[in-house]
């Protein structure tokens, strides 16, 4: 249905991220995260995000590449990133 109306199936809004996390659904929800980072790259709080959305799922090693990488780009993020990850 996204993709006939917008023509693609990830749709970088916010509201969706919420729909999909009400059921569940974090591999949609992340793949969100994804294109909002790829909009806003420099964005922190949105890669933060991202990450806990991978935590949701599971994926604990995902997740800290994304604090990773989040911490690179951003080195005054590196203390809270660290915490993140040791959490």
């Amino acid at each position: 249905m996204l993709a006939e109306f917008y023509g693609t199936p990830i749709v970088a809004d916010r509201r969706l991220i919420d729909a999909y996390a009400r059921v569940r659904d974090y591999r949609r929800a992340a793949a969100i995260w994804e294109a909002i980072v790829k909009q806003e790259p420099n964005n922190t709080q949105n890669r933060v995000s991202w990450a806990a959305t991978y935590v949701q799922m599971g994926n604990r090693e995902r997740a800290i590449r994304i604090l990773e990488d989040a911490a690179a780009l951003n080195p005054s993020f590196r203390p809270q990133a660290d915490q993140l990850i040791r959490d």
